[in-house]
């Protein structure tokens, strides 16, 4: 095991750590992995990767546990996790990155695999798209911040991705402010460039589109799958 500079992990980008390998000084927080392996006084630290649940909230799968953070190896070769652990836990504990080794990373594929077979491809490439991660819900990374124009002003709500389709991100709008943006409403984005870095403006909306904006959607999209371009860039066709 190799590890990294300490830091907090408020301080990391989403997929710094997203499906990562870390060790955090969780002190107490070790006495959740009783059910599964003995804790004594002096493991106060746990390797970690992370996933997201159904629920759509990042969550810290426990690999192993130990005294140190070199040695924390601690239930390693058990093949189930010791425990999971939330952000609103993790997010006053010091953490470092570590540089796996082949049982971490075979244990953990293996997990993913299991806790993460029904997700989309599309949305799981979303997650490792770290341009969103500035926008990205600290707890619930689906969702990003999306700018739209409301009475000529520039607003901000909250989407949650779904998939790509041509060049636009699709999600649904969860959470507008002063607005009359439908909750549920499925929305097409496109990036852009602003002052403060990448953002996601609103194009169209399936409740708000006239018969004319659905063709011209559907032209835009099927035009762009058709020459190979998506939100992520040029993809070769076959």
């Amino acid at each position: 095991m190799v590890v990294e500079n300490t830091m907090d992990i408020g301080n990391l980008r989403f997929n710094e750590y997203y499906h990562q390998f870390m060790t955090f000084e969780a002190d107490a927080l070790t006495e959740k992995c009783a059910d599964r392996i003995s804790v004594s006084t002096d493991d106060c630290y746990a390797l970690c990767s992370s996933w997201i649940n159904d629920e759509g909230e990042i969550m810290f799968n426990v690999l192993s546990i130990g005294p140190t953070w070199e040695t924390c190896t601690k239930g390693l070769d058990l093949p189930e996790m010791l425990a999971s652990f939330t952000m609103e836990e993790v997010m006053d504990c010091q953490v470092r990155i570590v540089i796996p080794d082949f049982e971490m990373m075979q244990k953990n594929a293996s997990f993913l695999e299991h806790v993460e077979h029904e997700t989309d491809e599309e949305l799981i490439e979303l997650r490792q798209d770290d341009r969103l991660d500035d926008l990205r819900d600290r707890i619930y990374p689906d969702l990003v911040e999306l700018t739209y124009f409301n009475h000529g002003r520039m607003q901000l709500c909250l989407m949650k991705l779904r998939d790509v389709q041509g060049p636009f991100i699709c999600g649904e709008i969860v959470e507008p402010e002063e607005t009359d943006l439908p909750i549920g409403e499925k929305t097409y984005a496109l990036p852009y460039i602003g002052p403060d870095g990448i953002g996601l403006l609103r194009v169209y909306g399936d409740d708000t589109m006239d018969e004319d904006e659905h063709e011209m959607l559907h032209e835009i999209i099927h035009t762009a799958e058709e020459y190979g371009f998506g939100f992520d860039g040029y993809r070769l066709k076959n």
